[in-house]
């Protein structure tokens, strides 16, 4: 069994704080107890919360936040243990009794390994799943702490709300709930900020920074825990003002769902005094439901900008890592569920926000799938504390340089049922067998169930989170999409996109593309160029790197480029080959992405579409995967493209076919003889009668295949073909990054080659 003891030196540390420490930066943690991504900077405009847009706009949103488990003690145990847990309330309190009994079978907390490295720990109101962090029948037994060695002071001031318990739940000026039937579900009384509870947890929040901050301490963590907008829905009334006469967008997919899922009956919601109402079948009462948890949302933000404000006072906030998590997500009718304790999206997508000093791209969201355990291991590599080798998460300093850098997937839990939400699905497996598969491209998403035509990809997904939970301790796998030759495009594209497919001979059913045509185009006769990108990754969709639509769109009108046509294409099973053998696979068909793409899109295009159906008025464009498939296809077929664009190919794997006896990539995977960049480069000098290419390669600084595109670059040079070299400082591997930064250079490259003809 693993010790976690700690070291005579660290024992030190902990007595004495020490100039060793004067380049560590503070750690300010804000929860933010059943808030779900209702705010104003991520999409929900009729929500006032100019205090974490603020946070948002120095740091960096991730849009894609999930949480462990809808339930605030499990949460929470993910947060400050950086691992999966169990999905109880109760989970802290569980891991507080083995410490009890063995402290070197549980390893430290956040708060613990922070104070283990020189930091002063204190947390003020929810951070663990007691405000103020203890038990007892009234929450404020010292002698029951829910998170033995992490905190210097745990502190939660409750005022006339006579303990803890009382303040968990308490309405204006002191009301504690009692029986929960004869409490309001919503409240709001003319007051301060004071009138409820938030306000004095604050209060000590301010003065705890002071002390924080004084000259000769250490390093701090501070853990600020808000109760709003927890239920019941209470907050001063000048936060219900902006709403009294809003209008609200319509809750989608209100019903409750069929068949075997995790919905529920809204027990806890249920139980306060509704006034015989119920926002199921009460339309006005379910908005009335929704603007006074909205009020309690802005209530929660001023509360932020409270402690964000005392802190920039201190001086320290050009040293201070903020971090703003919200527990979990919460059902605001949708599914018919008000409350949180399912595992559909809205009860698992909380918001988190990270701002630290220096970082890059400050306010540029992130849409990577991230999930809460990931909290620590981030907070050590910000904070230059040493990562312990426990952790279950990632770190996510890697979407933190470069907002469009990938995520992984996300678990979740309950009692009964498990959960993966990858990007584009989510599997819930259920222990009496039962399965719910969802496919996040689609409109319906999590109204409709797949898994019956999706068995294979369930098996899939179901044996991922096996892998997880019983190997935690293994690197993140990106999960993969089984191969299909028709995707649909995400939900929110770029309006001018759209999806088509035509029949196929060669893979003997229909292929789709995704195309985005010029915004004149339905009011015009005129032709156009076009430009065919090929995506990255493997297997094939249209769906894929349709994302920079929106970035061409804006870069055209802004900078009144020509229009051009912009087709999205399908690369099928092996990403823009033709794969003649799969070792260890036989009798399966020939998997022909390149024949597809020549021999039957480019006709159907030309033949659909006012394109200018000639190679000069034709480019290939690509990027990772389809860089390499952009490079390969061009020498292939010089006659079809004239303005080529290959970004960020694997030139390095590559090569490694062009040298390998059989042409493979890997011991499953092997190629046509010759069908590589390194010996077509070479076919392509040796024909005669070829015509000349407009090259351009472009690649990021910090992208891992920086240095093979330069190798790649020298090796044309000394075969004579002519190339530019578009190299892009400080991004990674990243279209998006690129097309952020030099998107309109690219865009340039093919108008010019397209106007000289």
């Amino acid at each position: 069994m693993q010790s976690f003891r700690l070291s005579p030196m660290v024992c030190v540390f902990l007595l004495c704080a020490t100039p060793l420490f004067a380049d560590r930066p503070n750690v300010l943690l804000i929860c933010v107890d059943d808030l779900r991504p209702e705010l104003n900077c991520f999409g929900k405009n009729y929500i006032q919360s100019p205090n974490i847009d603020a946070l948002a706009a120095g740091g960096r949103a991730f849009h894609q936040h999930y949480v462990q488990s809808p339930t605030c003690g499990a949460s929470r145990y993910a947060l400050l243990t950086g691992m999966y847990g169990s999905s109880s309330n109760g989970a802290i309190f569980d891991r507080a009794k083995k410490l009890a009994a063995d402290s070197s079978s549980v390893p430290p907390s956040l708060p613990a390994w922070f104070r283990q490295h020189g930091y002063r720990t204190v947390s003020v109101g929810k951070v663990s799943h007691h405000p103020g962090g203890r038990g007892g029948p009234d929450w404020d037994d010292e002698a029951i702490p829910e998170m033995p060695n992490s905190w210097d002071r745990h502190l939660m001031p409750v005022g006339p709300w006579q303990h803890p318990r009382g303040s968990m739940h308490g309405l204006a000026n002191g009301e504690i709930r009692k029986n929960v039937k004869d409490m309001d579900v919503f409240q709001s009384v003319a007051g301060n900020d004071s009138t409820y509870p938030d306000g004095l947890t604050v209060e000590e929040s301010l003065h705890q920074l002071d002390q924080l901050t004084a000259d000769g301490e250490p390093p701090f963590f501070l853990a600020v825990g808000i109760i709003r907008p927890h239920l019941p829905f209470g907050a001063p009334a000048k936060y219900m003002e902006p709403y009294r006469d809003a209008t609200l967008p319509p809750i989608p997919h209100p019903r409750k769902p069929d068949g075997k899922t995790t919905w529920h009956s809204s027990g806890e919601f249920m139980k306060y005094n509704r006034w015989g109402r119920n926002p199921n079948d009460d339309d006005a009462f379910a908005t009335e439901v929704r603007k006074h948890y909205a009020a309690c949302v802005t209530y929660a933000d001023a509360q932020v900008g409270r402690v964000l404000k005392r802190l920039d006072e201190t001086g320290e906030s050009e040293n201070t890592i903020v971090v703003l998590w919200g527990d979990h997500g919460w059902n605001l009718g949708e599914h018919a569920i008000w409350g949180k304790h399912c595992l559909f999206e809205e009860s698992l997508r909380s918001p988190l926000i990270i701002r630290y000093p220096g970082i890059k791209s400050a306010g540029k969201k992130s849409n990577a799938l991230v999930e809460t355990i990931d909290v620590f291991p981030t907070l050590c590599d910000l904070a230059n504390v040493p990562k312990p080798d426990f952790l279950h998460g990632t770190s996510l300093k890697p979407m933190l340089n470069d907002p469009a850098a990938k995520g992984f997937s996300a678990i979740g839990y309950q009692s009964k049922t498990q959960t993966i939400r990858t990007p584009t699905h989510r599997l819930i497996r259920h222990q009496t067998g039962e399965v719910e598969l969802y496919d996040h491209r689609t409109k319906d998403a999590e109204t409709k169930n797949i898994a019956a035509s999706e068995a294979d990809y369930v098996d899939y997904l179901s044996a991922m989170i096996d892998a997880r939970l019983k190997t935690p301790l293994e690197k993140k796998q990106r999960p993969q999409l089984p191969f299909r030759w028709v995707n649909p495009l995400p939900p929110n594209h770029a309006d001018q996109l759209v999806h088509a497919t035509f029949p196929s001979k060669i893979a003997g059913e229909d292929v789709g593309y995704s195309i985005l045509l010029p915004k004149d185009y339905d009011s015009s006769a005129k032709r156009y160029p076009v430009v065919y990108y090929l995506h990255g990754g493997r297997p094939g969709s249209e769906s894929k790197s349709v994302t920079l639509a929106d970035k061409i769109v804006e870069l055209r009108e802004q900078h009144h480029l020509d229009p051009v046509i912009y087709v999205f294409v399908n690369g099928g099973p092996v990403s823009h080959y033709n794969v003649p053998d799969r070792i260890g696979i036989p009798g399966k068909p020939d998997a022909r992405g390149a024949d597809v793409f020549i021999q039957e899109l480019i006709p159907h295009i030309d033949s659909t579409y006012r394109t200018i159906a000639s190679r000069t008025h034709r480019g290939l464009e690509g990027f990772s995967q389809g860089g390499r498939g952009t490079m390969r296809l061009s020498l292939r077929y010089p006659e079809l493209f004239s303005s080529v664009a290959a970004g960020g190919g694997g030139y390095e794997t590559e090569k490694k076919i062009s040298e390998s006896p059989d042409s493979a990539e890997s011991e499953s995977l092997r190629f046509a003889r010759g069908d590589n960049t390194w010996d077509l480069a070479k076919a392509y000098v040796a024909k005669t009668d070829a015509p000349a290419i407009n090259l351009m390669i472009y690649v990021g600084t910090k992208g891992f295949n920086y240095e093979n595109n330069l190798a790649y670059m020298e090796y044309l040079k000394l075969l004579g073909i002519e190339h530019r070299a578009l190299i892009v400082p400080d991004v990674t591997h990243s279209a998006t990054g690129i097309y952020e930064k030099q998107g309109l250079e690219i865009m340039r490259f093919h108008q010019a080659n397209f106007s000289r003809r």
